[in-house]
């Protein structure tokens, strides 16, 4: 390491190097953690990296775990939730304390005042939820891509 820092102050003529602990964390777990997140966002790398590291027995079971009626589309969103909450929260939290020992709130992360501002995400769901559930019921509009790329066209959406 020694050697490197001496032909890095040498080439750019610096006699001091001074790199802030904080920041060199930030951005490599940022990079870390976007990339944890583009890459284990399914359930086939998921349960590839598990069989890889664990073993065939341990990703069937985990398979199973979250297998809810057979619905693959379903096992996928469960697995692609569970990732956000861990990439985004859950890792981000433990850096925070473990790593950088700081406090949370210094990051833009608290509990205080979400009860002043519940109304409007209630109001929110009490207006979407109906008109997701009608739009969910409803028969699927089949269009074919080119058509409304061509009427997004001609309209001058696209």
């Amino acid at each position: 390491m020694n050697y490197w820092l001496s032909h890095f102050k040498k080439y750019f003529s610096v006699d001091e190097i001074n790199i802030d602990k904080k920041v060199v964390v930030i951005f490599i777990s940022a990079s870390i953690l976007l990339v944890l997140s583009e890459y284990y966002d399914s359930s086939f790398e998921v349960f590839s990296t598990i069989k890889n590291l664990l073993g065939q027995n341990v990703a069937d079971k985990c398979s199973a775990y979250t297998l809810i009626n057979n619905d693959y589309t379903l096992q996928n969103l469960l697995i692609w939730g569970f990732n956000c909450v861990l990439v985004f929260l859950v890792l981000p939290i433990l850096i925070i304390k473990l790593v950088l020992k700081e406090n949370i709130s210094a990051y833009g992360f608290q509990i205080k005042g979400i009860r002043k501002h519940s109304w409007i995400y209630f109001l929110l769901i009490l207006i979407m939820f109906p008109i997701v559930f009608v739009v969910s019921k409803s028969p699927p509009q089949k269009i074919p891509f080119e058509i409304s790329i061509l009427s997004g066209i001609k309209s001058g959406i696209v």
